[in-house]
């Protein structure tokens, strides 16, 4: 079962991420596929679940304002392709992600994307050749021929291509993990693709990807799991000043060897960034706040249309998907879509702060910012090839890191047994209220009771090792489930062992559970560790010699070898002789 859903989910990424909309019929089915194959390996845990949960909750916004827009107007086709696009697809994207979280390893997954992001360079260097030597008929397999089209005139360069809208994901990505700190052959080769392929895109998003790819990576790059603070600013400098260089050397070449005007072209990507994106976009941003402004905010329905219309053939359909979206249902119905998008930046903040990031993260955590961006003026976010942009990196993130939403601080049950993630605040409290309770706890192994002085000395130990855990000082191993190298990813969405589930004291390895000391644990400070029982002969108290065979019993008595017969005339103890003189 795991090896078919890798090779349907290493076929389903090709379609949608190499060549996206060009064979659709084959692209759903392997959609449909390897969801049904992820929903037999899904570990359907409390984390997961909630990813479930808020799906659900857009499920039920979008039935009812496509019932509000059945009742204003809207069409058939209208309305079934809300339904496919808004319930269904996220919902087989959502199974997909709980197969790859079963089978799959970030590094698997990160490295099948850049692969991917190599093919989708080519694929666009493909569609060059072969409009310029066969013309539009030539590029069918890509695009309509009716749709199709390349610019280069005075210096410009473009083209129409779906596939710049997973290039959006991928170059922010790839360049995040540049100033993350990563630095090989493979990622710099990558990187000059991309860029080739944005510059001669014409498309303002993909150029603007690749700043937020640096700046996103920068950033998060102090949360990453092992950086070294000390030469944090050192590298990070390093690093950019490389891509700089890079990108002079590139603009030089481009610029000498072929009829591309770089900064032509950086310059109309300023002017249109700077107008909003252009007339198109302005024109209906204008309509869209109008329209929002004739509901009250309240929502027109999905399938109804403004004024002004951007496509013929789905005049219901806009490129600014964001005051769309508000348009069709309302503030409220808009806030819960963005719910899970504002959980899981959150959540990705929560996890920097405690520097537990991995490359992983920061690789799909930046692309599907950058696609979130692209969404304000493009409607990639609309299209059920481009879900995993979305769908995958949440649902992975919130998975492998539960309990870092805004409410997931909160107990929440499922059952009987709270969950809660593994935070070392959690070992941090256990540890306080040993503290507070020292000498009152309950009759220990072999009907002994611990001293006040030794719960406390335990108390502190557990107080000393939660704030090292906290302040994730250099040198510690960090508890089990978290990264041990860099690259690493946590386990999925499981309480590592030894911590606390909510209510639980804690496990680890020589911490005291439900109240008694494990075997083995000093019973004070400077004691040696006791396996069971104290050996015979260890002393029983601090202070007293141990105890061998023949060892005298009272100080001033002379040790007995075994076997050794005792001298006559040798006090057996206090002093006194055998024959009584």
């Amino acid at each position: 079962m795991a090896v078919c859903f890798k090779w349907s989910f290493f076929v389903l990424m090709f379609l949608t991420m190499v060549v996206p909309n060009s064979i659709k019929p084959v692209s759903v089915s392997f959609l449909a596929l390897t969801a049904l194959i992820g929903w037999r390996l899904t570990d359907f845990t409390p984390a997961f679940m909630r990813v479930v949960w808020m799906h659900v909750a857009s499920s039920v916004v979008t039935l009812v304002f496509l019932l509000v827009g059945l009742l204003n107007g809207a069409s058939n086709e209208a309305l079934i392709q809300t339904l496919f696009i808004y319930i269904v697809s996220p919902a087989m994207w959502i199974l997909v992600a709980g197969g790859v979280l079963a089978v799959m390893d970030a590094d698997d997954l990160q490295g099948l994307m850049e692969n991917n992001a190599i093919l989708a360079c080519a694929s666009v260097a493909l569609f060059f050749y072969l409009f310029l030597n066969f013309g539009p008929e030539g590029v069918s397999f890509f695009i309509e021929p009716e749709n199709a089209n390349v610019n280069l005139q005075e210096g410009y360069a473009g083209a129409t291509m779906h596939v710049y809208g997973t290039l959006i994901f991928l170059s922010s990505a790839m360049f995040a993990m540049l100033t993350a700190g990563r630095m090989d052959t493979k990622l710099l080769i990558t990187l000059g693709m991309l860029v080739v392929a944005a510059v001669t895109s014409g498309r303002s998003a993909l150029m603007l990807s690749i700043p937020i790819g640096l700046a996103a990576g920068a950033a998060l790059r102090p949360g990453i799991y092992g950086q070294v603070a000390g030469t944090l600013a050192w590298n990070l400098g390093k690093q950019i000043g490389i891509a700089v260089a890079a990108a002079v050397i590139f603009v030089i070449l481009l610029t000498a060897f072929t009829e591309v005007d770089v900064l032509y072209i950086i310059t109309g990507f300023w002017e249109e960034l700077s107008g909003g994106g252009g007339s198109e976009r302005t024109n209906q941003a204008g309509a869209l706040f109008e329209g929002i402004i004739t509901t009250f905010g309240i929502g027109a329905g999905h399938g109804v249309g403004v004024n002004y219309i951007r496509s013929e053939l789905f005049p219901w359909r806009y490129e600014i998907v964001l005051l769309a979206t508000i348009y069709r249902v309302g503030f409220v119905g808009a806030f819960i879509y963005a719910w899970p998008f504002i959980r899981y930046g959150w959540g990705v903040f929560e996890v920097w702060k405690r520097h537990r990031l991995t490359n992983f993260d920061v690789f799909l955590f930046t692309g599907c910012a950058s696609a979130f961006i692209a969404a304000a003026t493009n409607p990639y976010i609309e299209g059920y090839t481009f879900h995993w942009m979305y769908v995958l990196p949440l649902t992975i993130f919130l998975v492998r890191h539960p309990g870092t939403s805004i409410f997931d601080a909160r107990p929440r049950r499922s059952g009987q047994a709270r969950v809660q993630a593994g935070d070392p605040r959690a070992v941090a409290a256990y540890a306080r209220q040993q503290a507070q309770q020292a000498g009152r706890g309950p009759q220990m192994a072999r009907g002994q009771q611990p001293a006040r002085g030794q719960q406390q000395v335990r108390g502190q130990q557990q107080m000393a090792y939660a704030q090292q855990m906290m302040r994730g000082q250099p040198g510690m191993r960090p508890p089990q489930g978290y990264p041990q190298q860099l690259g690493m990813r946590p386990q999925q969405g499981r309480v590592p062992p030894g911590y606390p589930q909510q209510g639980m004291r804690s496990q680890h390895a020589g911490h005291p559970q439900q109240g008694r000391v494990p075997p083995g644990y000093p019973q004070q400070q400077g004691a040696r560790p006791q396996q069971g029982r104290a050996p015979q002969g260890y002393p029983q108290q601090p202070g007293m010699r141990p105890q061998q065979a023949g060892h005298p019993q009272q100080p001033g008595v002379r040790p007995q070898h075994p076997g050794q017969p005792q001298q006559r005339g040798y006090p057996p103890a206090g002093g006194t002789r055998r024959d009584g003189r």
